[in-house]
C-alpha cells in the first residue's frame, strides 16, 4: 500500500472483523477473506502432526527433528504471510480509520492439539504486529473486543436474541426469534460493529456479565417495541440461566398480565 500516515484519507469511520478459522475474516458488508485458509491449515496440520507421530514412534523427540524444526517455521512463515496478505486486502478495500476485532482465540475442533497450540502462539502475534504496523503507518487505531454471544446473537436490529440454536453451522445463521438469516460469520462481524452490538463490547465483561446483557437487551427491546416475547424464548436454556442467577423470573418481568405467554416473538 503506497499510502504513508500523512496522505491516510479514511472512507469510513470503523471496521469490524470477525476472526474464523474456516473463513480467516469476515466484515459487517458482507465480506468474507480468506475462505481457503482452513483447508490450507488441514494440510499444514498433516504435514507437521505425521511427521511428530513418526518421531515419537522411533523415540524421537520432535523438537530435535531438523526436518520436525523445518515444517513449523515453514508453517509459522505461511501464517504470517497468509494473515498479512488478507489484512492488507481488507484496509486497502474498506479504508477504515479505526479497527474493531474479537479477542481472538485461534483453537479449532477440526485442528491437532499440537498445531492449535502452534496457531495460537504465532497467529496471535502475527495479526498484533500486524495491527499495530497499520497504526504506525496509517494512524489506524485498533482495540480487540469481548466476542462472547457474538456469533450466536442476531444482529437484526430489531431484534438481539440470543441461542445456541441459532447457530445453524459454521456458515449458517438463522434466528429461532425473528427468522433472521444471514452467513454466521457476517453476523458476528455485525454483533461486533459499534451501533449495531447487540451486546457490550467491553473487553474485561465476564462471559456471565455478557449473557446477561445480551438476554436483558433483547428482552427489553421486544418491550419497549410493543412486541410480546414467546414463552419459548423465556424457557430457554440463556433465559433460564439469566433468571437463576438474577432471582427474578423474566417471564414475570418482561411480560403484563393481560398478554398471552406463548405469543411468538415476531
Amino acid at each position: 500500500m503506497p499510502c504513508r500516515k500523512g496522505a491516510w484519507r479514511p472512507l469510513r469511520e470503523e471496521l469490524a472483523l470477525d476472526f474464523g478459522l474456516s473463513t480467516m475474516f469476515a466484515t459487517p458488508d458482507g465480506d468474507l477473506l480468506g475462505r481457503t485458509w482452513f483447508d490450507q491449515l488441514k494440510k499444514h496440520d498433516a504435514r507437521i502432526n505425521g511427521l511428530a507421530r513418526r518421531l515419537q514412534s522411533q523415540e524421537i523427540r520432535p523438537n530435535r527433528s531438523r526436518r520436525y524444526r523445518a515444517r513449523v517455521t515453514t508453517f509459522r512463515g505461511f501464517i504470517k504471510a497468509e494473515i498479512g496478505r488478507v489484512l492488507n486486502r481488507l484496509i486497502k478495500m474498506k479504508r477504515p480509520a479505526h479497527i474493531v476485532v474479537e479477542k481472538l482465540d485461534f483453537t479449532a475442533p477440526g485442528l491437532s492439539r499440537r498445531l492449535n497450540r502452534i496457531l495460537a502462539r504465532s497467529g496471535r502475534k502475527v495479526i498484533r504486529e500486524k495491527l499495530k504496523d497499520f497504526e504506525e503507518r496509517y494512524g489506524i487505531t485498533h482495540r480487540e473486543v469481548n466476542p462472547a454471544y457474538s456469533s450466536q446473537t442476531c444482529s437484526n436490529s430489531h431484534c438481539g436474541h440470543v441461542a445456541k440454536a441459532n447457530r445453524k453451522s459454521q456458515a449458517q445463521f438463522a434466528c429461532a426469534s425473528c427468522g433472521h438469516k444471514i452467513h454466521a460469520d457476517v453476523n458476528a462481524a455485525r454483533n461486533l460493529e459499534s451501533g449495531r452490538s447487540a451486546f457490550d463490547r467491553t473487553a474485561h465483561l465476564t462471559k456471565a456479565d455478557s449473557l446477561r446483557l445480551t438476554v436483558h437487551r433483547h428482552l427489553e427491546r421486544n418491550k419497549t417495541r410493543g412486541r410480546v416475547t414467546s414463552a419459548k424464548v423465556l424457557h430457554s436454556p440463556y433465559y433460564r440461566t439469566v433468571t437463576e442467577a438474577s432471582g427474578t423470573p423474566l417471564i414475570r418481568k418482561f411480560t403484563t398480565p393481560d398478554v398471552v405467554g406463548d405469543v411468538s416473538a415476531g
